[in-house]
């Protein structure tokens, strides 16, 4: 009780009487932003796929709308809007590559080609991703003989694996059509683009570009994009089964891979680099096995160890040659394992173009069996003309009997012959 009998009225709680704390008035702050994100949210997927009309009432003002809308202006014919359209996008986001390119299509379709170029050519390196640009731009420089930028285009294309077939095509035909465009496509080559090997692929697959492959293939030998011996014997491969000979030894002779100044590859059977097909190549057939092991006498020395029932036809090993015209002499060795004294194998030389052998070297033992390693020389001729090239095989002469036989061989050469 207080003075007088009056009853003290409570007092009122200070939190009572505050206004809206700061978490309140943030609360009330975000809401409008919240919206506005929901609304991007909702406008994103309209400005993308909805239909113009739709999206520009959605998002009038969004340089993705109008950027889409003048696209969409311009395949339908209707240049002015597409321009239009195209200019308020870049006004409000001067980096809009859909909008940038639209207007100078646009443009090019008006006849200012010089003008759209220069408009497409910083779309195109806005974005190495905008086909429609670089598309433009290959056909452009191509048709004012700018090769080196035409291929650059193209290859920012082909990186991407867009209308590789089509860019690969361009490039196959400029190249085979203007020699001006060789050195451009080398220089692109070279720097081993991770299209490189599919282009190659390409170019085999289509007839009469020998030439030019080999061409190219020289061209690159000295730098990053200079081919594989795997990617090399594909090459001679496929020319092989195309009786492709002429281009083989133009190519081998440009890049000497393998080295030309040895006719024979490999003949002592040693591990080592092989490009096939100038290599000792191992075949099989039935009857006939041939196995590179070590020797069981000249230890840590690889040879040639060859089982033969004496019966069935084929070859053990081949290799292919690039002899010139002239005078030559084959020499080897061998060794008899079991079986003999005529082991029905022999090593002939014959021109790809004839069956009649050049040199028929017999390995036949002189006794019943050879204790040690036996030297084997014979003399052959190339013949001036129709003898591209030559294969070497280590082939079978049947008998009318099987009769098993084992024998090692070793050091197969070609030298010039010492007959005058």
């Amino acid at each position: 009780m207080t003075g007088g009998g009056q009853t003290a009225a409570p007092s009122a709680d200070r939190s009572s009487v505050r206004g809206p704390s700061v978490g309140n008035w943030l609360g009330y702050l975000l809401i409008p932003a919240a919206i506005w994100l929901g609304w991007q949210i909702v406008v994103a997927p309209v400005a993308q796929r909805a239909p113009p009309e739709l999206a520009l009432r959605a998002a009038p003002s969004s340089p993705a709308v109008l950027a889409r809308s003048a696209e969409i202006e311009l395949a339908a014919g209707r240049p002015d809007n597409a321009r239009d359209l195209a200019a308020d996008a870049l006004t409000r986001a001067p980096f809009t590559i859909k909008a940038l390119r639209t207007l100078g299509l646009v443009t090019a379709a008006e006849g200012d080609v010089v003008a759209a170029d220069d408009i497409l050519t910083l779309a195109g390196n806005w974005s190495l991703r905008d086909t429609p640009s670089h598309g433009w731009l290959v056909d452009r420089r191509l048709r004012v003989g700018d090769y080196a930028s035409s291929f650059a285009h193209a290859d920012a294309l082909a990186r991407r694996g867009v209308a590789q077939a089509e860019v690969f095509n361009l490039l196959m035909t400029a190249a085979s059509q203007d020699p001006r465009a060789l050195a451009p496509l080398r220089n692109l080559l070279a720097t081993a683009p991770p299209w490189d090997r599919e282009f190659f692929n390409a170019l085999q697959r289509r007839p009469g570009t020998e030439s030019l492959t080999a061409t190219l293939v020289a061209g690159l030998e000295q730098t990053p994009g200079r081919l594989s011996d795997s990617e090399l014997a594909e090459i001679y491969d496929l020319w092989v089964r195309q009786n492709q000979f002429e281009a083989i030894a133009v190519l081998r002779t440009a890049i000497a891979r393998p080295p030309v100044t040895r006719f024979v590859v490999g003949g002592d059977f040693s591990p080592g680099t092989e490009i096939k097909p100038f290599a000792m190549t191992l075949l099989s057939t039935a009857g006939l096995s041939a196995e590179v092991i070590e020797d069981e006498i000249r230890t840590g020395n690889q040879a040639l160890r060859v089982t033969y029932d004496g019966f069935g036809s084929g070859a053990a090993v081949e290799q292919l040659l690039l002899l010139s015209p002239g005078a030559y002499r084959l020499t080897s060795q061998y060794r008899l394992e079991s079986g003999g004294p005529d082991s029905r194998l022999s090593w002939q030389i014959r021109c790809v173009e004839r069956p009649q052998p050049l040199a028929d070297q017999r390995i036949v033992v002189a006794g019943t069996q050879a204790s040690g390693w036996t030297a084997l020389e014979s003399e052959f001729t190339v013949p001036n003309a129709g003898c591209t090239a030559q294969w070497l095989r280590l082939v079978t002469r049947p008998g009318d009997r099987r009769t098993a036989v084992a024998v090692w061989l070793d050091d197969v050469m070609v030298a010039r012959s010492r007959v005058p």
